[in-house]
C-alpha cells in the first residue's frame, strides 16, 4: 500500500501555509488541501478540519443517507461522533488523482467500534474496510465532498449483520424514494 510519508506531509503543510516551490499547480495545492484533511481527521484536529473546509461544506454519502452534512460545523458534528465510535479510527489515504477543482481519493480506513453507530450499540471489534470519495475544490477548501464504502462488508465485521442470518436479502441501503444516485 502506498501511504504518504512524513516529507510528504510536511510539503504539504508547506503548500497550505503558502510556501512557494514545493507544488506548482493547483492541482498538487487541491491534493494538499485534501491530504491536510485526512491528517485533521486522524489527529482528532477540529482546528485543522476547520481550516480545510468551506464553511457552507456538503457532504453526501449514499452509505450513511440518515447523516445530513450542510456546513463545517455540521461536519465537524459529525466526526466528532464518529471519535467516539471509533476512538482509534485511521484513514489512510492510499491515491489522490485531480483534475479541475476535483480530487478523487481512494482510500482505507480501520477503527475499533467502542461508542454507538446509528442504531447499532458499541461492538469493540474492528471494521477494517476500503472506502472512495471525490473532493470538490473552491478557494483552497472543500466545498462538496461525495464518499462512499461497502456498508454490508463494515456491519458484518463489527458483529451487527451477517448473510447468514438475513432471511429477507440484504437490508435496505437507500433512504425511502430516493434513487441513491449522486453525481460527483
Amino acid at each position: 500500500m502506498n501511504r504518504f510519508s512524513p516529507a510528504e506531509v510536511i510539503a504539504t503543510a508547506a503548500l497550505l501555509a503558502g510556501v512557494t516551490g514545493c507544488a506548482s499547480t493547483s492541482l498538487d495545492r487541491n491534493k494538499a488541501v485534501v491530504l491536510a484533511n485526512a491528517r485533521a481527521y486522524n489527529e482528532h484536529d477540529i482546528a485543522g478540519l476547520r481550516d480545510t473546509m468551506a464553511p457552507d461544506l456538503v457532504r453526501r454519502c449514499q452509505a450513511t443517507p440518515d447523516i445530513t452534512v450542510r456546513s463545517a460545523d455540521d461536519f465537524i458534528a459529525f466526526a466528532t461522533r464518529e471519535w467516539k465510535t471509533f476512538p482509534d479510527g485511521r484513514l489512510e489515504v492510499e491515491r489522490l488523482v485531480a483534475e479541475g477543482d476535483r480530487v478523487g481519493l481512494f482510500g482505507h480506513f480501520v477503527g475499533t467500534q467502542r461508542g454507538p453507530m446509528g442504531p447499532f450499540p458499541a461492538s469493540d471489534r474492528r471494521m477494517d474496510i476500503d472506502f472512495g470519495g471525490v473532493f470538490r475544490i473552491e478557494d483552497g477548501r472543500i466545498a462538496e465532498i461525495w464518499v462512499t464504502w461497502d456498508n454490508l462488508t463494515a456491519l458484518a465485521q463489527l458483529g451487527h449483520w451477517s448473510p447468514e442470518s438475513e432471511s429477507a436479502g440484504a437490508p435496505e441501503a437507500i433512504a425511502p424514494g430516493s434513487s441513491g444516485r449522486q453525481t460527483p
